[in-house]
């Protein structure tokens, strides 16, 4: 599996939590893994980080599919 990373920079240096209460801190860094872009976003109450696709589909950093 291969990973790039990379820092949007569409509201860089906020954080922000959207209405599924997850923080996006400054909007999140890209990831892209195998030609899928990805966004890096903390669900509020869990220590770990998540990633999210376009379609807001959120995913453990092993690719598992967690919540939508």
């Amino acid at each position: 599996m291969m990973m790039e990373y990379g820092k949007s920079t569409a509201g860089a240096g906020t954080d922000e939590v959207n209405a599924s209460g997850m923080s996006e801190p400054g909007k999140g860094e890209v990831v892209v893994i195998n030609g899928k872009q990805y966004t890096r976003v903390q669900i509020e109450g869990h220590n770990e980080e998540f990633l999210m696709d376009e379609n807001t589909n959120i995913y453990d950093m092993q690719l598992n599919l967690v919540g939508i």
